[in-house]
């Protein structure tokens, strides 16, 4: 465990490697390297060059690497210590030999279950004394102890102060009883490299902490760029026990600067270090983002290009656990769980809440599954609040919300932590009774849709389910991603019926589709290739067109019968809901804007930006509700808000309590959110629930808070209004009815 939480202990560039390799250089050829490794450039390629070592250790070239392993004085043996390239084992003795790799910048050890020590690395230009570790007992690792530990991943911190949460992440540690805490990278950028390291150690979390670099942590111009990474953390792929798992942290190479490595360095490493393990020992997997490209199917599961390595062969692999995309679920391939997580510190791409995720290792078979912590980390404690009836559903219902089935409720539970918990639900409005429940392989995010008797959702991987809604036997299942390739981006998109109620509009990219409500006959799939992520935003299906958004892409327009692309807007915003179609015309909110269409050629009629609405307040799942004069939405940090028809200005904002969780893509906590489409109540009341864990009422004349339920949990989906009983769900799996 490191003692020290100062950075004087792992200086800056300049006493690593990385300074001592650039100091091997004559003037002349450092300012040519230098400037050549400025230009940044895609990498990954196996014939891409890679920064020629060897003329700077030609002081060093046959020089095997020697040391020795002890633990309170006594030797180790049978320990793996590696130069990043090869792994050799211990002797009785606990010494070692590795050969002489001319690339090697460190001399790692495997720190193995029940030890911890100050310094699990050694910088490889330092020859002097040789290269000894040193461990001591750590009981909390031990091989028989429960494997627990927790992911984080891309909280891209600038600055150290106001970190609370990583305060909260250390007593979630405590609480979960957890050997280590994993950061699967974008730290993110030079300063967040430096702060991070200040506010999370080893020393100030009170347990190992483990690193990775993200492509946002890439930030060095010479001599390459995960130099920085190293000078501050060490390297870049290594591996550690805990609890009888073998663990493995990898770099991401596909980075903001050059890197000085590809898949197959890495793989070439990985392939010795499994070697090296009792076949028997679960092991797990670290990346930023699995981003093979050779192998679009096997992303996870096949590491290496032109060396590939099947890591379901290799080793008795149980997981791959990654982040980059800013969304959070949980699959299985084969057996293995791929795992990915949003930001600790602030909301989801996807608009999944700000989370920790604590991971388990079964010891009966090596079966990871996890438990995902939102907003503070704390529990979820909700209270019913004067509830005429309450039902618990078997997990958390996110943007979805609640859907309008007459004489029931339709909802849809996630599973993001791999427990079987997805499914589709249907509850008696009168009294809360569970009339039928189907499950799912995966999350349904999105809004759900009644078409042709049936309810229809798309989970994330892309399985388009219909349950009969009478009974919730399944009518059919489509799976978007055949043929597609790959699972790397998930689908968040909700489901839209079409007026006659004969089809449903689905997905997004090579993923989006019409189908045919009654049998699941594809129409079309397909009708546009923006591969950008999803945004959480049901497509609007009107007058014989589609209208969908996607994140940071364009926004366009299908036609609905064949699927030709009509016209597309480069975008390039998070979108704030879905559009409205009406008399030939797209309304729409994005961002900041608020903006008409004309739904024939695409070309913007009106494009303003209210007054009042600064930064991302619109970027939320929630959708518009439309009364006679006014547009009303739910925004990210002003509560619900009105705009005035006519002149698309602000009328009013409705106020709400600061929210418990972090909700709008790249939102903090503590802001006023509503997440949720608002409904009008019959006499003319506004009604919403919000992320504050309370469903709110406003006078609908001028925004004036007549009411709020506190239940104590976020919702983040939409309320459901039957004359004054109004249904909500929150992100604890409760569904309640209330009298307003």
């Amino acid at each position: 465990m490191m003692k020290d939480a100062s950075l004087n202990r792992r200086q800056f560039i300049g006493t690593t490697a990385v300074g001592a390799a650039a100091a091997a250089l004559p003037a002349g050829a450092l300012a040519a390297e230098k400037e050549k490794a400025e230009k940044v450039r895609p990498y990954g390629r196996s014939d891409m060059p890679r920064p020629n070592l060897e003329t700077r250790r030609l002081g060093f070239q046959g020089t095997p690497f020697r040391g020795r392993v002890t633990a309170n004085g006594r030797p180790m043996e049978g320990l793996t210590v590696s130069n990043g390239r090869d792994c050799v084992k211990t002797a009785k003795d606990g010494s070692y030999v590795l050969p002489e790799f001319p690339e090697a910048r460190f001399i790692t050890l495997t720190v193995p279950s029940g030890y911890e020590t100050e310094w699990w690395y050694l910088d490889a230009w330092k020859r002097l004394g040789g290269f000894d570790f040193h461990l001591s007992p750590c009981p909390r690792t031990k091989a028989d102890v429960e494997c627990k530990f927790i992911q984080i991943t891309d909280s891209e911190i600038g600055s150290a102060r106001g970190q609370d949460w990583v305060m909260r992440l250390k007593e979630l540690a405590e609480r979960e009883k957890c050997a280590f805490i994993v950061h699967t990278g974008d730290i993110c950028g030079r300063i967040g490299l430096i702060s991070h390291l200040k506010v999370m150690n080893d020393e100030t979390m009170g347990l190992r902490v483990c690193y990775l670099p993200g492509n946002h942590d890439m930030v060095a111009t010479f001599p390459w760029g995960e130099a920085e990474f190293e000078a501050l953390f060490g390297p870049a792929w290594y591996s550690f026990e805990a609890c009888g798992v073998h663990f493995v942290c990898t770099p991401m190479v596909n980075g903001d600067r050059q890197v000085s490595y590809n898949e197959d360095v890495i793989a070439d490493w990985l392939r010795n270090d499994l070697a090296a393990i009792d076949p028997s020992m679960p092991v797990i997997l670290f990346n930023h983002f699995p981003c093979n490209a050779p192998y679009p199917d096997k992303c996870g599961l096949v590491y290496g290009t032109n060396r590939p390595i099947d890591l379901r062969k290799a080793c008795n692999f149980k997981g791959f656990v990654f982040g980059h995309s800013h969304n959070t679920w949980f699959k299985r391939v084969d057996g293995v769980a791929l795992v990915c997580s949003s930001n600790p510190n602030k909301s989801g791409i996807d608009h999944s809440p700000n989370c920790a995720r604590v991971l388990k290792v079964a010891k009966k078979d090596g079966r990871l599954t996890s438990r995902l912590f939102y907003g503070k980390y704390g529990e979820m404690v909700g209270r019913s609040a004067g509830a005429v009836w309450e039902r618990r559903l078997p997990a958390g219902v996110l943007n979805g919300g609640l859907l309008d089935g007459g004489d029931v409720l339709y909802a849809a539970s996630l599973d993001d932590d791999g427990l079987g918990t997805g499914g589709v639900h249907a509850i008696s409005k009168a009294d809360g009774r569970l009339v039928w429940s189907a499950p799912t392989v995966n999350t349904i995010k999105g809004r759900l849709a009644v078409a042709s008797g049936n309810v229809i959702g798309t989970d994330v991987e892309g399985r388009v389910y219909a349950f009969r809604a009478s009974d919730g036997a399944k009518a059919w299942e489509v799976n978007l991603s055949e043929g597609v390739g790959g699972y790397r981006k998930m689908l968040a998109h909700g489901s839209a019926a079409s007026p006659d109620g004969r089809q449903v509009a689905v997905g997004v990219g090579a993923r989006q589709a019409v189908i045919d409500a009654a049998s699941g006959r594809i129409v079309w799939k397909g009708g546009h290739y923006d591969d950008r992520e999803a945004a959480v935003i049901t497509p609007a299906f009107a007058e014989g067109r589609i209208v969908t958004p996607t994140m940071w892409g364009s926004f366009y327009c299908n036609d609905a019968a064949t699927g030709k692309l009509m016209w597309s807007l480069p975008d390039g915003s998070k979108p704030g809901s879905a559009a409205i179609i009406k008399n030939g015309v797209v309304f729409r909110m994005a961002e900041q804007f608020l903006e008409e269409i004309d739904l024939a050629t695409g070309k913007k009629i009106r494009s303003v930006k209210p007054k009042g609405i600064v930064g991302l307040q619109l970027s939320l799942p929630g959708d518009i509700l439309e009364t006679d004069s006014l547009y009303l939405k739910g925004t990210r940090a002003a509560g619900l808000a009105a705009f005035d028809k006519k002149t698309l200005e602000v009328a009013w904002f409705g106020d709400c309590g600061l929210s418990l969780v972090a909700i709008g893509a790249y939102g903090a906590l503590g802001q006023k959110c509503v997440s949720t489409k608002p409904v009008q109540l019959p006499d003319g009341r506004i009604c919403a629930a919000a992320a504050d864990g309370a469903v709110h009422l406003w006078n609908v004349a001028d925004g004036k808070h007549l009411r709020a339920i506190d239940t104590g949990v976020a919702y983040l989906g939409d309320v459901v209004a039957t004359g004054n009983t109004v249904y909500a769900a929150d992100l604890a799996g409760f569904v309640r009815a209330f009298k307003v």
